[in-house]
């Protein structure tokens, strides 16, 4: 019903009205009140119906049509509510469909949920799924598809209620997931800016044979070696497997063979740069030793191990590196 209509049909009541008190009658709807109270309530209808209808007339501020593109220009459209359901629920029943779909510009944020109170139990944003193959929430951005921010959170919580599945990204820089309810919860460390990240498992490459170096030259002490670990090499030196610790590294599993050794003494693979003499990886006291032990140490940027030799005089070797795995 249009504005043209629905003054007619007012305009049409009240001379209805009119006419059954002028000849004495009395309204078919038993008296005037109730006569006029259709009227209004045929005034919000049409009202109603003109608010619903898409492109019926252009939204202004303060104003609001379903089905149509509604541009609040700088203005900000609050809903509040103050009853412990939602303030808005929206539901769409097609399958395929979406509640609510945000979206945001440039830096701009899609949708934004905050809670005023930090010792209130409510959500700030809740979206859930009753379908089996549905999803509570679905994040997509062409940066990152999700940012947690930190808040006041220096690190994993330590005080409060919390309930397993919960989240939280501290000031620390690190990422903790809640595994078990309580005051404060059990919580994990799922990554940290320190922690050396995943463990990828590689097939066991060789990166470093100090045989095969041009002139071959041993290791004596008091002497370091930076190696790269980043690419696989065959028994002559000769690039094999590029990259096979991948640039973003953070750590490598590796074994550690010494051949040719004399005197006795211990060499230490610290990560690249790191010329001290700290726990030592490996040792041997005995001229023409063939040993080998397993470890694990960070890398630094260049994908880089430093490796220090120890010991008494007349001590020397020969080492390789053999990557098993690596850390991002």
């Amino acid at each position: 019903m249009n504005g043209t209509n629905l003054a007619a049909e007012v305009a049409r009541l009240q001379a209805r009205v009119d006419e059954l008190e002028a000849g004495g009658e009395r309204p078919a709807l038993s008296s005037r009140r109730r006569v006029l109270r259709l009227a209004g309530a045929a005034a919000a209808g049409g009202a109603v119906a003109l608010l619903g209808r898409p492109g019926s007339a252009e939204a202004t501020t303060g104003t609001m049509m379903f089905g149509s593109t509604n541009d609040a220009g700088t203005s900000e459209t609050t809903l509040s509510a103050s009853g412990t359901s939602s303030a808005l629920r929206v539901t769409n029943s097609n399958v395929n469909g979406t509640g609510v779909r945000g979206t945001g510009v440039s830096d701009g944020t899609g949708v934004y949920g905050v809670i005023t109170s930090p010792t209130t139990y409510a959500y700030g944003v809740w979206g859930r799924s009753v379908g089996a193959s549905g999803y509570g929430v679905v994040a997509e951005g062409g940066t990152a598809q999700m940012r947690l921010a930190t808040g006041n959170q220096a690190t994993m919580p330590n005080a409060g209620g919390h309930e397993t599945g919960e989240l939280a990204y501290a000031n620390d820089n690190g990422l903790y997931l809640c595994v078990a309810s309580g005051t404060p919860g059990t919580w994990r460390t799922l990554a940290h800016a320190n922690a050396a990240g995943s463990y990828f498992p590689v097939t066991p490459t060789r990166v470093y044979d100090s045989r095969t170096m041009v002139p071959s030259t041993k290791l004596t002490p008091s002497t370091t070696r930076t190696v790269s670990v980043a690419d696989g090499v065959d028994s002559y030196g000769m690039l094999i497997t590029p990259n096979l610790v991948p640039v973003g590294a953070t750590a490598v599993f590796f074994n550690l063979t010494i051949v040719g050794t004399t005197g006795a003494g211990n060499l230490v693979v610290n990560p690249g740069g790191v010329a001290t003499a700290g726990a030592s990886t490996i040792n041997w006291n005995t001229t023409g030793a063939v040993l080998a032990n397993a470890a694990t140490v960070r890398v630094n940027a260049s994908r880089q191990v430093t490796v220090v030799c120890s010991g008494g005089a007349g001590a020397s070797t020969h080492f390789l590196l053999d990557i098993v795995g690596y850390y991002r």
